[in-house]
């Protein structure tokens, strides 16, 4: 939960905005972090590599298991890659709406079966019938850094 407010912050972004924002979705469901010290690695808070990863992998490869039961690691493991593909060089829009129909309608994965031949799996990003088995997980002041040389907090 959030520090309590003094006057010298009583009419900041902060307290006016970012705080009441996160109290409202912590009261929807929501799990808020505050991830302004994140350590990075494996082992980290969030499992990011680094501050230029902006999705947050683990908890993305957990949901793809729990949702797509029962398939390969090397399944699971190319719909986390096709998912944090770069698409920065794509036109702005396009990659807005690749991403919008990846995690809508699924991601689609070659399988490869035992007697040598390959089948395709659409593993399930949402669960789109029961809202409630999502992940609904809000990162409140996480560093992003673009490809340049300075980070700033999101």
């Amino acid at each position: 939960m959030p520090p309590p407010r003094s006057p010298a912050n009583e009419y900041s972004e902060d307290a006016l905005i970012e705080q009441p924002a996160i109290e409202l979705l912590h009261e929807l469901g929501w799990t808020p972090t505050n991830l302004y010290k994140e350590t990075f690695g494996e082992h980290g808070t969030q499992g990011r590599k680094h501050n230029r990863e902006v999705i947050l992998t683990r908890r993305l490869l957990a949901k793809l298991k729990e949702f797509n039961p029962g398939l390969p690691d090397d399944a699971y493991s190319q719909a986390v890659e096709e998912l944090t593909r770069d698409r920065s060089a794509m036109i702005p829009v396009n990659a807005n709406q690749e991403f919008y129909r990846l995690i809508k309608e699924g991601v689609k994965v070659p399988i490869k079966n035992e007697d040598g031949s390959t089948t395709f799996e659409t593993l399930k990003v949402i669960d789109w019938t029961e809202p409630k088995n999502n992940d609904f997980f809000l990162a409140s002041q996480c560093w992003i850094q673009a490809n340049c040389t300075s980070a700033v907090p999101m």
